[in-house]
């Protein structure tokens, strides 16, 4: 008789993959080796938009199974304010989902065991895509994170395929 471990598969979801596409958003996210996501949502006292354990799989597609190499534990402006254009807004969400959380934070931040990341995505269909951080957004980034991502994508096509 052949025995079977158990696999812990998270299928995407059409909520899941929405939530990935979105075009215009700032996430802040806490990844580790070795503390649980439900950890981190119980000292910060935040549920997260979105969490998984290191070893949860994944399925894409009809093939494709991906194991999760980390936990992860994240808050996101996607689902607060998904149809807001304005790159500000969706910071100033997560400031202020994390205010009065410096002191915890800054432990993860000193912490080799967390890695702390604030990730931003501003794509356009015009030509040009930039930002703008004020000192208040590059002080609250520096102050929590170890880490910044920055994506931005213009989807315009600029000149002839010739």
């Amino acid at each position: 008789m052949v025995h079977c471990k158990r696999i812990p598969v998270i299928r995407i979801t059409a909520k899941e993959r929405a939530y990935r596409n979105k075009r215009i958003r700032c996430d802040f996210s806490i990844v580790s080796q070795t503390v649980l996501p439900e950890q981190i949502t119980q000292e910060l006292g935040i549920q997260p938009n979105r969490s998984y354990r290191k070893g949860d799989y994944k399925m894409e597609g009809r093939d494709t199974i991906y194991t999760y190499p980390s936990h992860l534990w994240e808050i996101s402006s996607v689902e607060a304010i998904h149809n807001e254009k304005n790159i500000q807004l969706h910071i100033d969400y997560v400031k202020k989902e994390l205010e009065n959380k410096f002191d915890i934070l800054d432990r993860y931040k000193q912490d080799p065991r967390y890695e702390s990341i604030i990730s931003i995505r501003d794509e356009t269909e015009t030509g040009s895509v930039g930002i703008d951080l004020n000192i208040d957004d590059l002080t609250f980034i520096r102050s929590i994170c170890n880490r910044f991502s920055c994506f931005l994508m213009s989807t315009s096509k600029t000149g002839s395929d010739d």
